[in-house]
């Protein structure tokens, strides 16, 4: 291999100073992202659901837990969960499959980085991110890897990352917190003193960012309303969940009912905002390919000017 050649296989990450293959998005120690956005990655305008920025923008008007506040109060919590972590879940390893979905997802969300991965033992089919977006956690459940497909838990991942590019993992945690009812986490954050009816907003506006991290995993999964419908109900079941419910159940919970969130994912894919973040996606993923100083499909190091792999044979373009 020319010299020439060599240097685009590797690039130095801008934050750590580790070499990596250029093919990778993010960097293999730190996680943070090695290359500069560009106008073709999604942004939050491309996926957002309204009700989300709605209810958002009554919370924070409201001038309640103002972010700096919030995030000291919850960053002994998130050291504690790291320890807790490190004792009991299984870091996922680099370059392992769900690893390399989560590079895939967070590189096509156009995230900063990626957050520390844990599976965790657990009956239930879920994943969750917790702490905050300088320093996120992802946690799935080794049931979810057992039941999910891959393009299943590709939808999963997406939408848990989702959360991480939309700034939602502060109020989250509050939201949890009041559902939670008289956790430990809802004592830390005086949820006893927050006003009833900012309780029903906040867990509203909870609500509706589920939607919106639905939209993103069907961006990032073409519109595929029956995987995502798979997915949806394998982790309802397997929570011991329920198809179906009430508007007035629904208040005092953090997700949405379930055929609400199908009915929401089939009008979005038939949408017109719909089309246009995809082909904004299509169009990224064709000039990532033609640009790509490896084959897409088997690796092989990309010859100057070949319209076809030399090794696999299939087209470079």
């Amino acid at each position: 291999m020319c010299e020439s050649e060599s240097r685009l296989l590797e690039v130095y990450c801008p934050h750590c100073g580790v070499i990596n293959r250029s093919d990778r998005a993010f960097c293999l120690r730190c996680k943070r992202r090695l290359f500069p956005l560009t106008k073709l990655d999604l942004e939050l305008d491309d996926f957002v659901y309204p009700g989300d920025r709605t209810n958002l923008s009554v919370i924070e008007e409201a001038g309640w837990l103002p972010a700096f506040v919030a995030a000291q109060r919850i960053r002994g919590k998130e050291v504690a969960l790291r320890e807790h972590l490190s004792r009991s879940a299984q870091r996922v390893e680099n370059l392992s499959l769900l690893d390399a979905k989560m590079r895939t997802c967070g590189d096509r969300l156009g995230l900063a980085r990626l957050p520390e991965a844990y599976v965790v033992t657990s009956p239930m089919a879920n994943a969750a991110v917790m702490g905050t977006e300088r320093s996120p956690i992802f946690m799935i459940t080794a049931a979810a890897l057992q039941l999910m497909t891959e393009k299943e838990l590709e939808m999963l991942v997406a939408h848990e990352l989702a959360h991480i590019k939309s700034r939602h993992m502060l109020y989250h945690t509050a939201a949890e917190s009041i559902a939670a009812g008289g956790s430990i986490v809802a004592s830390l954050l005086g949820m006893g003193m927050v006003a009833y009816p900012l309780q029903i907003s906040l867990l509203a506006w909870h609500r509706e960012s589920e939607i919106t991290a639905d939209r993103a995993a069907l961006l990032l999964g073409r519109g595929d309303v029956k995987v995502f419908t798979s997915m949806l109900t394998k982790t309802l079941l397997y929570n011991g969940g329920e198809g179906s419910g009430s508007v007035l159940s629904e208040l005092f919970l953090t997700h949405p009912e379930h055929q609400r969130r199908i009915a929401l994912a089939r009008e979005f894919c038939s949408s017109p905002e719909y089309a246009r973040s995809r082909d904004k996606l299509d169009r990224r993923e064709k000039r990532a390919g033609e640009n790509a100083p490896n084959c897409t499909s088997c690796g092989a190091p990309r010859q100057p000017r070949a319209n076809f792999c030399g090794r696999c044979g299939k087209s470079l373009k």
